[in-house]
This record gives structure tokens, sequence and C-alpha cells, in this order.
């Protein structure tokens, strides 16, 4: 038998040596008994190999256990804080409009080389306004000349031709602040057609104006020594001053014999003449001042120079087309002043009251 067949046969049967050895109550034979037995039996009694003892573990000697180490002592834990109040509630965010496109700026270019400063010449300051004025009133007056006043002291003041083609009546108060915005007016119509056009006052001395009567009455007494404009400048210059003091002074500074003019302002004949022209503008439906007729066209107030102007232009029109067709000269603004009457008795107050004064210029 081979080294290497045998070896684990013989650990085998050490094995099973072993076992019975153990089951004899585990005290082994002698050396020499067991070599009896062999020699008895005459059996070659193998040799067992040699069966190392077991070892005996080692046991770690026992590590000296470390000094503990103190703890310190846990923290007491702290009183458990109350709970929060609830919270209000948060509203929700309003929503936040999208912005607005942006648009992409244009591309710039440089600019332009700048042209010279030029310093502009210095422009004269305008003339100092008249009291009273706006864009509405006539523009200043003109004396062209060519036109004169009446002389009649009896008839109502006018200045212009009698066979003027259009009668413009103005019917007004001295103390009325809108007629004082129409006093060039009353001048400046007849200088823009002279010859055509003829300008008369009539006087129309509201209650509501305490010296309204007094300053008419003195208006009329200038008349009857040919100065009636004059004064009627002068009382709408003064407007604020119209008593009978202030208007004796206005006499003085223009010449007046003052003995004829304070007796001429208490005539009776002139106190109901200054009634009479107040009635009629009653009757015309001409309440309030300033009015005016244009060959019988009432206007009551005052609009503007430009309007004014444009009315007695038309008027001077048609009454030109009356000539061409055969009308008389000095009967134009007759004829003309019965079709634009409102009524018969209108007309036949201011044919009475006007007309026949006027033919007896």
């Amino acid at each position: 038998m081979e080294l290497k067949n045998a070896v684990p046969s013989l650990v085998l049967l050490g094995v099973a040596g072993g076992l019975v050895w153990f089951a004899r109550g585990l005290t082994p034979k002698s050396a020499t008994e067991a070599a009896d037995v062999a020699v008895a039996s005459n059996v070659p009694t193998p040799v067992p190999a040699a069966v190392p003892a077991p070892t005996p573990a080692a046991v770690p000697a026992p590590t000296p256990a470390a000094a503990p180490v103190p703890t310190a002592e846990p923290a007491p834990l702290a009183a458990p804080a109350s709970a929060p109040a609830p919270a209000a509630p948060v509203a929700a965010p309003a929503p936040v409009a999208a912005p607005a496109p942006v648009a992409a700026p244009e591309p710039t270019t440089a600019p332009a080389p700048s042209a010279p400063i030029v310093t502009p010449p210095p422009v004269a300051a305008p003339p100092p306004s008249i009291a009273g004025k706006n864009p509405d009133d006539a523009p200043p007056r003109t004396v062209s000349g060519k036109v004169s006043a009446s002389t009649n002291p009896d008839a109502a003041p006018a200045f212009g031709p009698a066979d003027a083609l259009v009668d413009v009546l103005i019917i007004s108060d001295f103390q009325c602040p809108v007629c004082k915005r129409a006093v060039d007016a009353t001048h400046q119509i007849a200088e823009e057609f002279p010859g055509e056009v003829r300008v008369v006052f009539w006087n129309h001395a509201l209650e509501m104006h305490r010296n309204a009567a007094t300053a008419a009455a003195a208006g009329l007494a200038a008349q009857r020594q040919g100065k009636f404009w004059e004064m009627h400048d002068k009382l709408f210059e003064n407007q604020g001053a119209l008593d009978e003091l202030s208007v004796t002074t206005y006499a003085e500074a223009l010449g007046l014999d003052m003995a004829k003019f304070k007796a001429d302002m208490t005539d009776q004949a002139v106190l109901d003449r200054i009634k009479a022209e107040g009635a009629f503008a009653v009757q015309l439906d001409a309440r309030g001042t300033p009015a005016f007729l244009v060959n019988g066209q009432l206007q009551v107030g005052w609009g503007s120079w430009n309007g004014f102007r444009s009315t007695v232009e038309r008027e001077l029109t048609d009454a030109k087309a009356m000539i061409s067709s055969g009308t008389p000269r000095e009967q134009v603004a007759a004829a003309r002043t019965r079709k634009n009457m409102a009524n018969d008795a209108a007309f036949e107050t201011y044919e009475s009251t006007y007309l026949k004064g006027k033919a007896a210029k």
C-alpha cells in the first residue's frame, strides 16, 4: 500500500482507537499492556501517529477596566414654552400686474450739428390797455373829416348825412357799463362808411341807475350849445361820477355857458324828451341797454364789433339794391326800416319821434 493511501487509514484507526479508549472509561492502557495484546495476537500493532496535545486556547488577560469617565449631569429640561398664539390669517397677495412690454429702444443716430443760436431782436412792448376794453370792442376810432354832427338842438343828436342809406339808432344809458364798451363803435361805424351811415343817440335812462337821468339831461343841455358829443365822451369817461356837481364841472371844462347849461338841465322839454325816448325803447322791447336799431333791425346788448359791423354792412348792401331798382335815395332808409320793424305801431312811433326830427335838420 502506498504511503499516501496508508495515512488516512492510520488516521481512521487512530480515531477508532481513541473512541474505544474513551469508551473504556476514558482511561488509556499503558503502553506495556498494549504491547502484550499485540504480541498475543501476533498482529503487528501499528504505531499511532503522535497526536499533538491540544494547545489550550490562550485566554486573554483581563484588561483592567478603565476608570469611569464622570458623566456630566444632564441640564434640567426647560419648561415647555407656552403654545404661540395662532397667527392672524395672512391675506393672499394681490395679483401683480404683468409689466407692460417695453419697446426696444430705437437706434440712435449721432445728433446733427446744431445751427448757431440767433438771438431774436427785442420786441416792442404792446401799448397799455384801455380800461373797459376787451377783444370784442371796436377798434380805436378814426377821424376822416368826412362825417359831420347834426346842428338841430331839438332833434336827436346825430352825425352823418341826413340822406344816409342806413340809420343806426343807439339806445344808451350813460351809467351802463356795457354801453361804455360801445362808445367807440358809435363813432367808428360812421367813419367806416362815410356818407352812407348816420348814427343817432337816444337816451334810455334806466331807473336802476341813480344818476342816469342827470347825465342824460347834461348831454341834452350841452347839445343846445352844440357840444353834445363832447359831453357824451366826458360822461362815459367819468362813468363813476355822474352826480349833478360832477357833470357841472365837465360843462365848465368844455367852456359852456354855465347859467344856460344849468337852466337847460332842468328844462321840462329836456326832461320830457328823456322820458319819451325811454318809452320808445320799451315799445321796441329794448328794455335793456345798449340796444341798436339798424334800419329798424333790433339788437339788444353788445355782442362784438365785427358782428355789429357785419349787420350794418349787410343792410347797406340791401339798401343799395333798392337804389338800383329805382327807389329814391332819400326814401331808402325809411323803406328799409318799415320792412324791418316788428310792427306798424313801432314804426309809427319811430317815424313821429325820429324821422320827423331828421327831416327838420
